[in-house]
Parts: structure tokens; C-alpha cells; sequence
């Protein structure tokens, strides 16, 4: 089982701008592009044939974190966990579109925390309000 740091942690131990939501929620240090669902230079698909999940679950265990997707919070009680939104589309200012996701890390304590994007820092979060500032059902994913 991974030790993940925490927000407070993480934000002293590394740049704010070196790692996104997910490397914040496993703890991977310069990991801006890191589970791009987009090459960010041509837009285009890295595996079309690849799901969300199934990216996901290649991505972590590329870090040696074994997860498996889940359907209820209960299934998540003491264990570490992840919510996946994603691929959601969004536009640019310049009207180029872009696939794109978020991730939030459940600590076994029942705390929720993420980094909203890579320019701001990490912090504890209310799933609630994460929840509705996403459209998407999440995909869970409990830590094995």
C-alpha cells in the first residue's frame, strides 16, 4: 500500500506547479502531463482504444498502485481511493477543444483531498462541492 502525503505536505515539499491532481493523489512529483487523454501538442488521442478506466488502471500501476474500479463509497470505507471525472471536453479561450479530467484522492481517515489544477495548491476538499462543479458521474477506484 502507497504513503501518500498529504496537502500541507505536499505543498511544502514540492513546486506548486510541477504536478496536477493526479500526481498530487499519488504522489508523483512533475506530472503536469502525466494521463493525458490528448497528445497536448496535436490534440489527438494517445490510445483511442483506451477508457478512462483503463488508462487510469495502466497509469497507476505504471507507479506500482494497484487499483480496482468500484461502484459505492461503502466499498471505499478505510481504504484509499480515487474519483475519476473524465474524459470531460472543455474549450479554450481560442476555441481549441481538449479532453480533459480530475482526480480526487479519499484517504483511509474518510478525508477528501485534491489539487485543483497545476498552478494552485493542494488542500482537503468537500466531495460535495467538487461533485458539482463536475457534470460527469466519477469512477471509483479503491486501492487493493
Amino acid at each position: 500500500m502507497a504513503n501518500f502525503l498529504s496537502a500541507t505536505e505536499a505543498n511544502s515539499r514540492y513546486q506548486i506547479n510541477k504536478f496536477n491532481c493526479l500526481g498530487f493523489a499519488i504522489g508523483v512529483e512533475e506530472c503536469v502531463h502525466l494521463y493525458r487523454p490528448t497528445d497536448p501538442d496535436t490534440g489527438r488521442p494517445i490510445n483511442p482504444m483506451d477508457t478512462p478506466v483503463k488508462s487510469f488502471i495502466k497509469t497507476l500501476s505504471k507507479f506500482h498502485i494497484n487499483v480496482r474500479q468500484v461502484e459505492s463509497i461503502e466499498e471505499t470505507d478505510g481504504k484509499t481511493a480515487f474519483w475519476l471525472w473524465g474524459w470531460y471536453k472543455y474549450y479554450t479561450w481560442d476555441g481549441m477543444r481538449y479532453d480533459d479530467f480530475h482526480v480526487v484522492r479519499k484517504n483511509a481517515d474518510g478525508t477528501f483531498e485534491h489539487k485543483p489544477d497545476g498552478h494552485r495548491p493542494a488542500s482537503k476538499v468537500d466531495l460535495a462541492d467538487v461533485s458539482a462543479e463536475y457534470a460527469e458521474t466519477p469512477y471509483i477506484f479503491v486501492e487493493n
